[in-house]
């Protein structure tokens, strides 16, 4: 997109009093990985990424570890390793979901009827529960911790029925 700087400029000075923190700035080098991502899903898929980066930044600009992962790539197309936004001991890195033993019946505890549906469910569960535990319930870190946005794990808390 030749105009993106314009489109991203544009969206932060309109939304930013939407959030909690308002975000009127965005690095040059955030700006630039922006600038280099082929945009498959054009305006939108851009205006979706401004909003979760909007919703979770702490501070007043976008730098690019606020990006998502798909967009933090080097020169030669391999993700960068940095920190995750919300980085520290606390939260676990994307894609550490344990496996979970399973108990008699097929599921960690033998009470499902021993389908795929009720295993999946039990073990989606537990890992919620298990990362919520472990980011000291913040949704924004979990999220993180699970590889998700926000609002997905928000839709699978409420899904599986888990207390907060």
């Amino acid at each position: 997109m030749d105009d993106l700087e314009e489109l991203v400029r544009f969206y932060l000075d309109k939304n930013s009093n939407r959030y909690l923190n308002p975000v009127g700035e965005i690095s040059p080098e955030a700006l630039r990985l922006l600038q280099h991502y082929l945009w498959p899903g054009n305006v939108r898929e851009l205006f979706n990424i401004l909003d979760y980066v909007m919703n979770t930044v702490e501070g007043g600009r976008i730098e690019v570890m606020h990006l998502p992962r798909h967009l933090q790539r080097d020169e030669e197309g391999r993700q960068e390793r940095g920190p995750l936004p919300y980085g520290g001991p606390e939260t676990p890195p994307v894609g550490t979901i344990p496996v979970y033993p399973l108990g008699e019946g097929g599921t960690e505890n033998g009470t499902a009827d021993g389908n795929l549906d009720g295993l999946l469910r039990a073990v989606e569960k537990r890992a919620i529960e298990e990362a919520l535990a472990r980011c000291r319930y913040r949704l924004n870190r979990t999220a993180v911790s699970l590889g998700v946005s926000r609002q997905t794990l928000q839709y699978r808390i409420r899904k599986l029925g888990i207390e907060l």
